[in-house]
């Protein structure tokens, strides 16, 4: 059977569909941690909240097993897109302050 048959080409197309959602979703929650950010600079909090971070691990690893996907998997790719939202978060702060104020190098 060839790469190009009908069945592997749906579940392809099926993959690229699921692919383009999964990156329209970061977008989205993108757009939600601006809002976070925004949130925190007027109340002067951290950025960084390790008691939300290590709740919000242990909850998707629990959305992975209760989905048979790995924990690990998931932990891995949550601590990136955590990571992301974390300098997302700081850029933006950078970005606020006054020219003078802001970090150089």
């Amino acid at each position: 059977m060839s790469s190009s048959s009908t069945p592997l080409r749906d579940i392809r197309s099926r993959i690229d569909q699921l692919d383009r959602a999964i990156v329209e979703l970061l977008a989205e929650r993108q757009s939600a941690v601006d809002d976070i950010a925004d949130i925190k600079e007027q109340k002067n909090d951290n950025v960084r909240d390790p008691d939300r971070e290590s709740q919000l691990m242990d909850r998707l690893r629990g959305i992975a097993r209760d989905h048979d996907v790995s924990p690990d998997l998931v932990e891995d790719l949550f601590g990136s897109i955590i990571a992301h939202s974390v300098d997302r978060q700081n850029d933006r702060r950078d970005d606020a302050r006054p020219s003078r104020l802001r970090k150089v190098g």
